[in-house]
């Protein structure tokens, strides 16, 4: 009975462990976790606004909004809303159906309406059967 539990246990913590990774995906050569608001400003020009939230501040631009953590000055994600000619490393582009994301990502989107791809640090943001959004981060709770 004791191996049991002892068994069990373990498989409980490795399933509920899940590892930070961090990546370096460019965006106009703006990387998250990496760049500043300056360098986003010399890359992208004057934001059209921006929103102040509790620990960061979202700054808007034409084809993405990029927001920059309070606490290290630094890029934490871009979000590509806007931009349908930019395609990532798993060939994946704002307005592709589910169906192509599928057959190019190899990942089943079903009901859901964003998933995360741990292997090449993207989150993608789907809408009415499409990719809507696809989302560059710094980092990424992995399992």
């Amino acid at each position: 009975m004791k191996l049991k539990i002892i068994f069990f246990t373990i498989l409980f913590a490795s399933n509920c462990y899940a590892a930070i990774k961090n990546f370096h995906n460019e965006y106009e050569n703006i990387i998250p976790g990496r760049s500043t608001l300056e360098d986003v400003i010399d890359n992208l020009g004057a934001p059209k606004s921006k929103i102040a939230n509790s620990n960061n501040v979202k700054y808007i631009f034409e084809k993405v909004e990029v927001t920059i953590q309070d606490a290290t000055g630094l890029v934490n994600t871009i979000i590509i809303n806007n931009d349908y000619e930019f395609e990532d490393k798993n060939g994946v582009k704002l307005g592709d159906s589910t169906t192509k994301f599928e057959n190019k990502t190899n990942r089943t989107v079903g009901d859901k309406s964003a998933l995360g791809d741990c292997r090449n640090g993207y989150n993608y943001w789907f809408k009415n059967n499409k990719v809507d959004r696809i989302v560059l981060g710094h980092s990424m709770r992995c399992n």
